[in-house]
């Protein structure tokens, strides 16, 4: 697609919805991070992407160096105004905040599946470090909300209603989950 691309720079205004899914029954790799990195650099090169789905990505554990979602937000996707993330995991909470920053106008988000923290299964108990969530009141000024599954629901609403704008969230969706 990125050869593609240095051909017919003309395509990438054409491409409005994006899905990045890993294969199913496969376990991630540090080459998978390596290849989603790559996507990324491409997907941010797509001035009319408008929507953009992750799902059953790893985005890995920080190195001495870099955070794990270092790579997101290296990059920014200023035109994507609908993200979903189902079914991926990340290192810690923050990782998943830093890559809502990427998406400055995002309006839409739906969060199912997500998982965050250092965790060993110990029998049938999990073992998590949770990060308090940030609290910069201007970054998010969703519309639509969708929060499915997730490692702590109420983290995330935390974080929510500490960095949601006033008066900016027309429809938030909460399903039952059991």
């Amino acid at each position: 697609f990125s050869r593609g691309l240095g051909i017919s720079p003309d395509v990438a205004y054409y491409v409005r919805d994006v899905v990045i899914t890993q294969k199913k029954n496969r376990f991630c790799t540090w080459e998978d991070l390596h290849l989603l990195d790559a996507t990324l650099v491409i997907l941010s090169r797509l001035p009319n992407l408008t929507q953009l789905t992750l799902d059953g990505l790893w985005f890995g554990a920080p190195t001495k160096t870099s955070s794990a979602a270092s790579s997101i937000t290296r990059h920014t996707f200023p035109s994507v105004r609908s993200l979903t993330i189902s079914t991926c995991a990340f290192h810690e909470f923050t990782d998943v905040q830093n890559l809502c920053s990427a998406f400055p106008v995002l309006e839409a988000i739906r969060f199912d599946g997500i998982w965050w923290g250092q965790w060993t299964v110990e029998g049938r108990h999990r073992r998590t470090n949770v990060v308090p969530p940030l609290t910069d009141k201007s970054a998010l000024r969703w519309k639509e909300i969708v929060l499915g599954s997730c490692f702590s629901r109420n983290v995330v609403i935390e974080w929510l209603l500490e960095s949601l704008s006033e008066n900016t969230v027309r429809s938030l969706r909460l399903p039952l989950i059991g």
